[in-house]
């Protein structure tokens, strides 16, 4: 016959057989709280074949390779050759006028310590380059006639050198790439091309060519733009 001890410890089994019991009535009851299964794993989060493998970054062969010369940006031409430092080179289009009928005017430049032409070549002076630049004129092929015109008429460099500025004519004006005639005459869809060369300082800041032409003493005009695949020399 079970004795008192026996008796109260099956009691006290049942007792926590029911609170149990109670307590999971009690959580079904209260609001679902998230279980482990609903945080997300660590195979939730990106692994690392989702970032960019070696393989998508750009190869050495797809590297443009660097030109051994500075590439003009815009109508900035800083190309140079031989020893000089690049000096920034421009042109301004403000004295083009706003006659009819128009030239398209296109233009590179270059800094360089001489200039050849033929079996001589020219050296300016000590500490000195040239600053040449290739000039390209085109008469539409839609024009309704030809069109004469100077092409170094009222050619000049604005010089900027520490807090000095200057205006300097062209020279050398016996070049073989050098325009051929004072004077040209273009049909529709001709061009012709020269080279002007300017000596200016190596010490410039920078060095920008003035057309100098207004609707007053000039029957032409032109639209300017830079063109870098132009061959200087």
């Amino acid at each position: 016959m079970p004795d008192r001890r026996s008796f109260l410890r099956a009691a006290g089994l049942a007792g926590a057989a029911g609170l149990a019991g109670c307590s999971s009535l009690f959580d079904d009851e209260s609001t679902p709280t998230a279980t482990p299964a609903a945080t997300p794993t660590p195979t939730d989060s990106p692994t690392p074949t989702d970032s960019p493998t070696p393989t998508e970054s750009p190869t050495p062969s797809e590297t443009p390779t660097p030109s051994p010369t500075p590439t003009p940006q815009g109508c900035v031409s800083r190309e140079t050759k031989g020893d000089v430092e690049p000096i920034p080179l421009r042109v301004d289009p403000a004295g083009t006028g706003s006659v009819s009928p128009r030239l398209s005017l296109r233009w590179h430049a270059r800094l360089q310590p001489g200039i050849g032409s033929g079996f001589l070549t020219y050296t300016p002076g000590e500490g000195e380059a040239y600053a040449i630049y290739r000039l390209v004129y085109s008469l539409p092929g839609g024009a309704s006639s030809s069109v004469s015109f100077r092409p170094t008429e009222g050619l000049a460099v604005l010089v900027r050198a520490g807090q000095s500025a200057w205006y300097t004519g062209w020279t050398l004006t016996g070049l073989e790439a050098a325009f051929g005639a004072e004077e040209l005459t273009l049909d529709p869809g001709e061009s012709a091309s020269g080279v002007v060369p300017f000596a200016v300082p190596r010490r410039a800041r920078n060095v920008t060519l003035s057309l100098w032409r207004n609707d007053e003493d000039s029957s032409v005009g032109f639209d300017v733009a830079c063109d870098p695949s132009l061959d200087v020399r």
